[in-house]
């Protein structure tokens, strides 16, 4: 029997974006100002670093729900997950991480190829604001 989840886990959907702004205050405390030259030392874009830290930050929401769920009697089986765990599954979910994580640089090199002249652009390109 599936029960409604109780609003008071909606804020772990947002674990995300409060780890990142998490990350960048402490990474902007510690070089007391703007972490971006820290990020290019690293050899680091500041994208590639926000997304990979939102993820984590993803990641400890679910962990953190799954356990409070687990804790409080509930089943994987309510949430859906029917025939437990397959390792795959985490296989699949890195693998498109990866890809996209490899894929970041090439979008911007992309929309700067794009012909700079308005009539040879595509249609739904070429509005104006």
């Amino acid at each position: 029997m599936s029960r409604s989840l109780p609003l008071k886990y909606l804020p772990f959907a947002w674990s995300g974006l409060i780890f990142i702004a998490l990350v960048f205050i402490f990474l902007g405390a510690t070089v007391r100002g703007d972490p971006r030259p820290l990020l290019k030392e690293w050899g680091v874009s500041v994208d590639v670093f926000a997304m990979t830290a939102h993820e984590i930050g993803l990641l400890f929401g679910v962990v953190i729900t799954l356990r409070l769920l687990l804790k409080k009697g509930g089943r994987l089986s309510d949430l859906g997950v029917k025939s437990g765990f397959k390792a795959v599954w985490a296989v699949y979910a890195v693998a498109g991480f990866a890809v996209a994580i490899l894929l970041y640089p090439v979008v911007p090199d992309t929309v700067l190829s794009l012909p700079q002249d308005r009539q040879s652009m595509p249609r739904c390109l070429n509005a104006r604001p």
